[in-house]
């Protein structure tokens, strides 16, 4: 890259290949929604995290950041807000919801969808389907020259097709297992946490295990047509045989994303096929 840039409050592994870091600030210096993860108990819901102080130092929110660009390209326009409240009230609008409501009659800044049950939920707005109905058979994906209908495909690496591959990387890989205590690649630098899951590792079963002689604890080789990390081996009876775990988030050698291939997606989406392409495991 001729330039990367990185606006984070902490010193990641990305931003030690950056030419520049910026100092983002916290979810305690801005205001701001909090929806990534949307459904609690199985309804939806929504928090508005309220700013405690203002940015420290010379931090900045990502709001912020992006106008003050935005502002210096000739393209302020594009950001005509002026404040992080106005954001959030914008974010709020498709809702019917309103900052203030938010902030002033909800104390801790959450709200629940009304309860709906069954199909009467939909009856006046529908599905955001160009019917409003429930589509078995898309009409979107015929006229895009997909099946209309639900089809099962095996993967593109798929252990049933009898190639050089196949043989070459007998077991299946499958990636992206979450971890306990972290949140994706987050939270690794604290010291408490780190303790509690040290180090990467793949999960294979125990029959999967004494064939390829290899022990619980033991250093492996995950390997596949793109390249090979280094991991510990984790023996459980929780795993398929033939399958092999390996959670996402960790760095360098153990960097789970060395192992999967970008030219194999599903094909509607373009999205990588993460949870089924082949490897093999050794010792180290």
């Amino acid at each position: 890259l001729e330039l990367l840039v990185v606006h984070d409050l902490f010193v990641t592994e990305t931003a030690e290949l950056a030419h520049y870091v910026l100092p983002g600030c916290s979810h305690l210096e801005k205001n701001g929604l909090a929806y990534s993860y949307n459904v609690c108990h199985g309804m939806p819901y929504l928090m508005l995290r309220k700013k405690a102080i203002e940015p420290l130092y010379e931090s900045k929110s990502e709001f912020s950041f992006w106008k003050e660009l935005a502002k210096r390209m000739g393209m302020g326009e594009v950001f005509p807000w002026e404040t992080d409240e106005e954001v959030v009230e914008l974010e709020l609008k498709p809702s019917g919801l309103k900052y203030k409501e938010l902030k002033e009659e909800k104390v801790a800044g959450a709200y629940y969808m009304p309860k709906k049950y069954g199909m009467d939920a939909y009856q006046v707005k529908g599905f955001s389907t160009p019917s409003k109905k429930i589509e078995i058979y898309s009409e979107t994906f015929e006229k895009a020259g997909f099946d209309p209908l639900p089809t099962y495909r095996e993967p593109d690496q798929s252990p049933l097709d009898k190639t050089n591959l196949s043989q070459k990387y007998p077991l299946i890989l499958t990636t992206g297992a979450r971890i306990l205590y972290y949140t994706h690649a987050q939270h690794r630098n604290i010291k408490g946490l780190k303790e509690r899951s040290p180090e990467p590792f793949a999960e294979i079963d125990k029959k999967t295990a004494e064939k390829f002689g290899i022990q619980n604890g033991d250093s492996i080789i995950v390997e596949s047509n793109r390249g090979q990390i280094k991991v510990k081996a984790r023996v459980t009876e929780e795993m398929a045989e033939g399958v092999v775990s390996i959670p996402h988030g960790w760095s360098g050698e153990a960097n789970v994303n060395l192992l999967t291939d970008i030219h194999c997606r599903e094909p509607i989406m373009g999205y990588p096929q993460m949870k089924s392409q082949l490897c093999s495991i050794r010792k180290a």
